[in-house]
């Protein structure tokens, strides 16, 4: 059988919120499983120093434990040690004040050695000053064999106390270590990045109910469930769980104790390390029981406690709970908050999302290209990342998600696009101020085991030189810089209308941007078909999956040479027959400026000799890594050169680019050409080179008769 209780509630100058202080008085002691007899009020003008109430109301209260044959007093106020003792003398009966009472109640609800740890620390130092004992009884005296006499002893009261005093202490140590472990565990979760999210609130407002919500929304295992149940302090235990939110981000979610009007102080002092959950908290959800005309002042206590607590500024979103019972049509979104119903999983789709922009306003939306032969990759971004959109392309799938920024940091070499707050910024190239900047960058960018910049930069200076420029296209070269240094760069090529993209490699995330760049400002259009090959400073497949994304064929993705192809090295070494009256020279050797001019300008199908304009020899003077030594012509019986082959020479890469190739058409069909080429590569390959480019104008394929050593060259594209 329960215990019988009668309360007292004394109203202080008619206190405003008096009537709700009563109602909570009687749902504490529900919660304490106690039976209430009666609920005793007094208006009192001030506080008697001696009962708290006045003498005529303590009698009657003695009378009403008589005729309801009560257990216990219950004082909805908290009652100095002074006032305990009168009125538990004049009462003859035990007395409880709302402090002792909710100590009680935790007390039954603690579980976990924390949480027991706490509020036998709360209880000490509730205690202490009021322990009560002979006050008038002389401590034992000190003596005895074998001892020396130490005088009068301590009196029961000083020893009780100082007991109590090395308890509080030694329970104060114990929680230190606990709160020390609880440390350890917020760094492991704040060292997963991860964050936490912890529900304060009013006590049964339904905070555990939203937990369990959330568990049960993703279909959580039943253990993890945590307890709910429609009373105060149903929930002592702090617990966390971890919650996976609609874009897979996953957040901690922890479950506190919460708050009544009058918290005492002790209390919250003693249940710190549990508090300390709040105050490292990345976001607030402050759960409201909009259903009880009383939650705004539940919501002053609320904000009163957690700014005496330090968590005043910790974000925080307002959910009103248990709208179901006030609102129809839920969920919604106020300015005041979001009103939603935990008990019937309304709403909890509008909680992730505003938890979404509050936390994971950042994230960050990217492309990426991951190769089949990653596929572990894939998992793990579709297990961490919101997946937007995927594409299954032929050497890889790529995916455009939203994601954190330290997800995108682990995957950022398969970017091929991202936004985020520091992205490359796009500027129109300016001729005098940015040509010798770009030139830089080609240069900075080139190094051992990233291709091709070498070249890149070569044709850079190639196109300001070449006579068929178009000065027009100088302003819709595109760049892009982050903190004034340029990063990349799209190029168009007037003479064949092919477009050069050059990427730094820290910044993999401007493929799609580039290609679209060069789609819609650079490209050439031939009737309804946009057609163009893309030159690129880093061999990369992501960049064929935008293409692909974009509508364009592998073939037009593919990042290529034009009439640029590889040369067999096993070929080698080679044959080298010249007819007669034609002898093979090494330029460093024959070094004659005019015949180059006049072989270079014939040899591209120009007619009559050089106009003195500047030719394709300007772009092999101005390559970097041009060896003379490495280039042969081919001389005529006249003295004139019949043919010529450029060299640019890649010691790192151990790679022989050859080009630009070009015969005299009173020439052709005489192998000259072919000479000249085999003679480069042979020369090349006896330095260590194991890879050959060759390039030049389609007449030099035939003249070289590539399909007679075993190799086709793919001229149908572009």
């Amino acid at each position: 059988m329960k215990e019988q209780a009668i309360l007292i509630s004394a109203n202080l100058h008619d206190e405003a919120n008096f009537d709700q202080l009563m109602e909570e008085l009687e749902n504490l002691v529900f919660a304490c499983d106690l039976d209430m007899a009666q609920h005793m009020v007094q208006n009192i003008k001030s506080i008697s120093a001696a009962t708290y109430i006045g003498q005529g109301k303590v009698e009657e209260v003695r009378m009403a434990i008589e005729a309801q044959k009560a257990d216990l007093v219950v004082f909805n106020h908290e009652l100095s040690a002074t006032q305990h003792r009168n009125l538990e003398k004049a009462l003859q009966t035990p007395v409880l004040d709302r402090t002792a009472l909710i100590l009680e109640i935790f007390r039954k609800r603690a579980k976990t050695r924390e949480s027991v740890l706490q509020v036998e620390l709360a209880e000490m130092q509730y205690l202490l000053p009021r322990l009560a004992g002979s006050y008038s009884a002389l401590g034992r005296q000190g003596g005895g064999v074998g001892t020396k006499n130490k005088g009068v002893g301590e009196k029961k009261i000083d020893l009780d106390k100082r007991r109590a005093e090395e308890k509080i202490y030694e329970l104060k140590i114990q929680l230190n270590q606990i709160q020390q472990e609880r440390q350890t565990q917020r760094k492991k979760r704040k060292e997963s990045h991860e964050p936490v999210v912890a529900l304060v609130g009013y006590t049964n407002a339904g905070k555990s109910t939203t937990l369990n919500a959330f568990l049960s929304a993703q279909h959580a295992h039943l253990e993890k469930a945590v307890f709910e149940k429609d009373m105060l302090f149903a929930t002592l235990d702090t617990s966390v769980r971890r919650i996976t939110l609609a874009n897979k981000r996953k957040i901690f979610v922890s479950d506190t104790v919460g708050f009544v009007s009058n918290l005492p102080h002790g209390l919250v002092k003693a249940f710190g390390s549990t508090l300390e959950e709040v105050t490292q908290a990345d976001l607030l959800l402050h759960i409201i029981d909009v259903s009880n005309p009383d939650y705004k002042l539940q919501m002053e206590v609320t904000e009163t406690t957690l700014k005496e607590i330090g968590a005043a500024d910790v974000p925080i979103i307002s959910v009103f709970n248990k709208a179901d019972l006030v609102f129809d049509n839920l969920p919604f979104e106020s300015e005041d908050g979001i009103y939603v119903s935990a008990k019937h999983g309304i709403g909890l789709a509008l909680i992730g999302k505003k938890i979404t922009e509050l936390l994971f306003g950042d994230e960050i939306s990217c492309e990426l290209h991951i190769p089949y032969t990653d596929g572990t990759s894939v998992h793990h971004i579709s297990e961490n990342a919101s997946i937007i959109s995927r594409i299954n392309g032929d050497e890889g799938t790529l995916l455009h998600i939203n994601c954190s920024k330290e997800l995108y940091d682990k995957y950022k070499a398969y970017a091929v696009s991202a936004q985020f707050d520091d992205c490359p910024v796009f500027k129109s190239y300016e001729h005098l101020k940015d040509y010798a900047r770009v030139s830089d960058f080609l240069k900075r960018i080139y190094r051992p085991g990233l291709e091709n910049t070498n070249w890149l930069e070569a044709r850079w200076e190639y196109m300001h030189y070449h006579p068929n420029l178009n000065v027009e296209i100088l302003p819709k070269i595109g760049l892009w810089e982050v903190d004034g240094e340029i990063v990349g760069m799209a190029n168009p090529e007037d003479t064949f209308g092919d477009v050069y993209l050059a990427i730094d490699p820290s910044h993999p995330e401007l493929k799609r941007a580039m290609l679209e760049y060069a789609q819609e400002n650079l490209l050439r259009q031939e009737g309804e078909t946009e057609s163009f090959r893309v030159f690129i400073a880093e061999s990369d497949i992501g960049l064929k999956a935008v293409a692909a994304s974009m509508g364009y064929s592998k073939s037009e993705a593919y990042p290529e040479y034009r009439g640029m192809s590889w040369f067999p090295s096993e070929l080698l070494p080679v044959q080298i027959d010249l007819p007669a009256g034609y002898r093979l020279v090494r330029l460093d050797e024959a070094y004659e400026l005019a015949k180059i001019d006049r072989v270079l300008w014939r040899g591209f199908n120009h007619e009559g000799e050089p106009s003195g304009d500047l030719s394709d020899r300007q772009l092999m003077h101005s390559a970097p890594n041009f060896k003379r030594d490495l280039t042969f012509v081919v001389e005529a019986p006249d003295g004139q050169y019949a043919s010529f082959s450029g060299i640019w020479h890649d010691e790192v890469n151990r790679t022989a680019y050859i080009e630009p190739v070009a015969t005299d058409p009173i020439h052709r069909r005489k192998g000259l050409g072919k000479a000249a080429v085999l003679a480069c590569i042979q020369r090349c390959a006896d330095l260590g080179a194991t890879t050959f480019y060759v390039g030049s104008g389609q007449q030099f394929y035939y003249d070289i008769g590539f399909e007679h050593l075993g190799y086709t060259y793919p001229w149908s594209k572009g």
